[in-house]
């Protein structure tokens, strides 16, 4: 599979969920969503970006958007939910 510009600069190949939640995440800049949000979406996103997005635990799309993060591909903040706080993601810039 071919890897992006950005894996190539970054030299870390991401899975097929990374770079569906990413695509997607671009394709809907400047929104945000939280993982929770994501991982709700992840077989519609995983149908539109070739991937199988069924059955996937909560904490690999947590690892998925940390690793993005970390590559800044994504930028994340902690936004207040009614009573709480949750972590919400977008694509970076």
């Amino acid at each position: 599979m071919p890897v992006t510009p950005e894996e190539w600069k970054s030299g870390v190949a991401y899975t097929p969920l990374a770079k569906g939640i990413l695509s997607f995440l671009r394709e809907n800049s400047p929104m945000g969503y939280s993982a929770n949000e994501l991982h709700n979406m992840l077989p519609d996103i995983g149908r539109v970006h070739e991937f199988n997005g069924d059955n996937i635990p909560p904490h690999v799309v947590e690892e998925a958007l940390a690793g993005l993060a970390a590559d800044a591909q994504l930028e994340s903040k902690e936004l207040e939910v009614e009573t709480s706080s949750e972590r919400y993601y977008r694509a970076a810039n």
